[in-house]
């Protein structure tokens, strides 16, 4: 039997031949409308023609049906034919519709389209609210009719509860409102989330009937399981609203008791006897993490749980992520409590938790809460102390970082002196033994294992008037310096410390580090990272290769997490190989192929014709012919330049290299500007992107637009050690022509690199992370003791770095930006400024010093920085003042100052600037033109070096010079003669 025969009795069995009442001669007319088509594709199908069922198929889409026409195929199909989506469904069955690769395909692509349309019709007739209605008002007639009608209820799934609420809620007939009632147990379980969410503010009529609807569901007492259908919260707050009638008050009652088959009443705390304090535990466990909310695989970053509203009017379904749904049930039950009981102190606790860790997901963990939640600030700060203490001592157990912060940061607004005291009550006597007091809250921050805690409680410390007894002071100013220390330079980005003692596989990492966003230091051993971290604290993010030396990286680890600065970073661990460095050649080549986009080329300026810049034809000015020249003469440029530049860095020029650079030099023109001015580029494109696809990919493409195979063409493997060292060359010439580039074209250079990426259209093949599952397993069983370290692959992408970084950071904390560490560098200074001029007393400033010194670099912080070193007795200091008094690239105040305060700490401190500091300092005062800077710098050359000598050879050259006017000065008044008037006046 031929291999034809065998397949066409194959999909006998699968498309059955049903008794229609109709000759089959019927079949060889040709149809008309979407039941012919479909009644003789499957005729087609039974006898072996494909060819002709995939005709028939194309046909009735061409017919472009509606979806009414496409849901009664599925729901009422012609004669002959089977009922339902699986007659459809199989259809992917057909292994070959043609006999030619390009029509197989297109007939598969059809076959997708028609189940993909056939979908969206059934589901868009089956969630038709008046196809709803119709048969909810028909659940009222006899009982063949309304058992038909529950039947496509049932159908028609949660889509039926918006509409049934909104019947209940219009008060329909008796007999239309008890046939709902009775089909309510009978329908799905994915309608009693609706149905909960709508008896909160349901009628009381209503809500009585629906509370005994809901308990004869066979799946009533089970639905106490996911939090989207438990009813208990929701029957707590109908039980304890006094406004409720009684018997919708017995009836919840009942429905609890029902449900969780325990009297309100036996409950061993007395708070959860009663509705509010029930309603805000219900809450506790969703801000706690502990609630029935069901996990979800992705559901942290995808909104994959419904949740449900009702407005009075209309019930609502809305997708949102695990947060989402975490916040909506959390702040809805700690509300119902609130309305019970508006001064009920744990469910404002619950609610504010849940509220601020929310918005922090939102707005960002590092925000200021007034900026960025007026509202929510406005609740915190006018809370009880006594609720934000105990808000605090909550949050800090259970690491609510966003909420420590906040609550933190109002205390220290309100300097409430209450948080800076111990708390409890001292012992009476001796006898008693030791005092039973707690630390106080604030003191209690600082040890906190976030850097933002721990400053804001510093600063909200010293907010606190009156004498500092906390015996922190030390702590205190170790805090401030580290903030000073941490302030960004213009520009800065966030921070990775790379721990990698292979030098080419920590570029290769750090290439892909900075293309991420930050900025990359490494260190080449456990002991020089240690040492860096303490150097200064502008560190966000610690990566190590776990093949890092000296300590290796599991002591390395304890180290880090013992460390003042390091246990509060996260780290992520790198599962490399030996001798493999995760650096890739394709990427390389379109990093260099993007900057050289923006070169001013040999004959070819950027300015004369910019690639990638126009978009649209219309705005070109010059004749087409002219385009077609500049297109083509910066292409042979850029392709010039890459060739050259690969060279050098020692790769041999091979065929294929070259079509590589062919291939992503024609990437950085607008294809729009191609298409109009140099088709010639694209008929190029299509040959060379064929030759760089892998030969597989190469046969099955067939006559495939070239877009669709971009992201397909030939990959590069793990490379040698050799061609890893040549990859880094050729990244690092890259960098240096990347420094060169004129800053107003960088964005223009960004959107260009960020389209060869782009998702839609990509350019290139997404480079796979490469695992060693081996090596994963033994770094995972070393960093598995240890909080917030991750392990990652041993070469891995941008996208995928970021997805790490997300799954090794807390989203309500995350690091901090280079804008709040500016930010808290400032706030820091002016407190050791205060500290130093002896405003606030009590704390050793000279602690800081170095921190301080550091300071002077910065043009925002470096007054507050002179003003603290002027008081304080070092000689370095002082030699720091003198070399900001001379440096011309500073602003001027800031050198006046200088001097002014370098004068002042001689006067009090002795001499302690150097010879050639001191013929800086006269050298500057006699070159510079401000008159106030000279003097000052006079000033100090005076105090270190007096020379009569000098003052004899200026008094020789002293020549009186006359003082100029300022301005015109106006004549002298002519005496005015008195008026006529006058004279007679003054004649009496």
């Amino acid at each position: 039997m031929s291999r034809r025969l065998l397949l066409t009795a194959a999909l006998l069995g699968a498309f059955p031949i049903l008794a229609s009442g109709q000759p089959e001669s019927q079949f060889y007319a040709q149809p008309k409308t979407a039941p012919e088509f479909w009644r003789a594709t499957q005729f087609e199908i039974r006898t072996g023609n494909f060819e002709r069922a995939a005709e028939r198929i194309k046909g009735l889409l061409d017919l472009n049906p509606d979806d009414k026409t496409l849901f009664d195929l599925v729901d009422k199909p012609p004669p002959g034919t089977q009922a339902g989506m699986a007659p459809f469904l199989r259809l992917r069955n057909v292994p070959r519709w043609y006999a030619g690769d390009k029509q197989d395909k297109e007939a598969k692509q059809r076959v997708e389209e028609l189940i993909t349309r056939l979908g969206k019709a059934v589901e868009a007739e089956l969630g038709n609210a008046d196809r709803i209605r119709r048969f909810a008002n028909a659940l009222a007639g006899p009982p063949e009719e309304s058992a038909y009608a529950l039947k496509e209820l049932k159908r028609s799934g949660k889509s039926v509860v918006p509409v049934l609420a909104t019947m209940l809620a219009e008060k329909p007939d008796d007999e239309v409102r008890a046939g709902i009632l009775a089909a309510i147990p009978e329908l799905g379980e994915e309608t009693v989330p609706g149905f909960i969410a709508y008896l909160a503010g349901a009628s009381p009529n209503n809500q009585v009937d629906l509370i005994d609807v809901l308990r004869r569901r066979a799946d009533y007492r089970a639905s106490v399981l996911s939090a989207d259908k438990d009813p208990v919260p929701t029957l707590w707050y109908l039980h304890g609203n006094k406004a409720n009638p009684d018997a919708v008050r017995a009836k919840a009652r009942e429905g609890i008791i029902a449900a969780t088959l325990q009297e309100p009443e036996t409950e061993r705390d007395p708070e959860l006897r009663t509705p509010h304090g029930r309603l805000a535990d219900f809450a506790r466990r969703f801000y706690e993490g502990t609630s029935n909310l069901p996990k979800l695989q992705g559901d942290d970053t995808q909104p994959l749980h419904s949740v449900w509203n009702w407005d009075g009017k209309a019930l609502k379904e809305s997708k949102v992520t695990r947060a989402g749904a975490t916040e909506h049930y959390g702040l809805r039950y700690a509300k119902w409590a609130l309305e019970l009981q508006p001064d009920y102190i744990p469910a404002q606790k619950v609610f504010l938790g849940v509220a601020i860790e929310h918005h922090a997901l939102r707005a960002g963990g590092g925000k200021s809460l007034a900026a960025t939640g007026p509202e929510l600030h406005a609740a915190l700060a006018t809370a009880p102390f006594e609720l934000l203490a105990e808000m605090l001592d909550d949050a800090m157990r259970a690491r609510k970082t966003a909420v420590v912060v906040a609550v933190v940061r109002v205390l220290g607004e309100r300097t409430e002196p209450k948080a800076a005291r111990p708390s409890g009550r001292p012992g009476a006597s001796k006898k008693e033994g030791p005092a039973d007091l707690r630390p106080a809250l604030l003191v209690k921050a600082l040890d906190y294992p976030d850097p933002r805690v721990q400053f804001a409680a510093a600063d909200a410390i010293l907010r606190v008037p009156g004498e500092a007894t906390h015996g922190r002071a030390a702590q205190i100013v170790k805090i401030l310096a580290a903030a000073v220390a941490a302030d960004p330079g213009e520009g800065a980005k966030q921070k990775v410390l790379l721990g990698d003692p292979d030098a080419i596989r920590a570029h290769g990492v750090g290439a892909i580090l900075q293309r991420v966003g930050f900025d990359v230091e490494v260190a080449p051993t456990g002991r020089h990272l240690i040492r860096r971290l303490h150097e200064k604290a502008d560190i966000d993010l610690v990566v190590l290769d776990h093949h890092v030396p000296d300590p290796m990286l599991r002591d390395l680890l304890a180290q880090l997490r013992a460390d003042l600065r390091g246990k509060t970073l996260p780290v992520m661990v790198i599962a490399s190989p030996d001798g493999i460095a995760p650096v890739n050649l394709l990427t390389a080549l379109a990093r260099l192929a993007a900057v050289v986009a923006f070169e001013d080329l040999y004959q070819n300026p950027y300015y004369d014709f910019a690639p990638n810049q126009k978009d649209e034809v219309d705005r070109v000015l010059k004749s087409p012919e002219e385009m077609q020249r500049l297109i083509l003469g910066r292409h042979a440029a850029q392709v010039k330049r890459m060739s050259d530049t690969v060279e050098q860095a020692g790769f041999a020029l091979t065929a294929e290299m070259k079509d590589r650079i062919a291939y992503l030099s024609i990437q950085t023109f607008s294809p729009e500007i191609i298409r109009a001015f140099a088709p010639q580029l694209a008929d190029d494109e299509k040959i060379i992107v064929r030759r760089l696809l892998p030969p597989l990919v190469r046969e099955e493409a067939g006559d495939s637009p070239v877009t669709a195979l971009k992201a397909r063409i030939r990959a590069d493997g793990l490379p040698s050690r050799e061609q890893a060292e040549r990859i880094i060359r050729l990244m690092k010439l890259t960098s240096g022509y990347e420094e060169a580039l004129s800053t107003d074209r960088l964005p223009a250079f960004q959107k260009l690199w960020d389209s060869f990426w782009s998702p839609e259209s990509p350019k290139l093949p997404q480079m796979e992370p490469v695992r060693f599952p081996d090596i994963e397993g033994r770094v995972a069983r070393v960093v598995a003791q240890y909080k917030g370290v991750r392990v990652i692959p041993a070469v891995f992408t941008e996208d995928a770095f970021r997805t790490e970084l997300v799954q090794a950071t807390d989203p309500k904390a995350p690091l901090m930006t280079p804008a709040e560490r500016k930010e808290n560098a400032k706030a820091a200074m002016v407190w050791l400024r205060k500290m130093a001029v002896g405003e606030v007393p009590g704390y050793r400033v000279a602690d800081a010093e170095p921190a301080i010194r550091q300071a002077l670099r910065s043009d925002d912080l470096a007054p507050l920085a002179i003003d603290s070193l002027v008081k304080l007795p070092s000689r370095d200091g002082q030699q720091d003042l003198a070399n900001l008094a001379t440096a011309p690239e500073r602003p001027v105040p800031i050198r006046t100052q200088a001097a002014t305060a370098l004068v002042q700490h001689i006067q009090t401190f002795g001499k302690f600037v150097t010879g050639p500091q001191a013929d800086a300092i006269a050298n500057s005062a006699a070159s510079t033109d401000d008159a106030e800077l000279r003097a000052r710098l006079l000033a100090a050359q005076g105090v270190l070096k007096t020379d009569a000598k000098g003052t004899g050879d200026r008094l020789k050259q002293y020549v009186p010079k006359p003082v100029e006017a300022k301005g015109d000065v106006p004549p002298p008044k002519e005496k005015e003669e008195p008026k006529e008037k006058d004279k007679e006046e003054k004649k009496d």
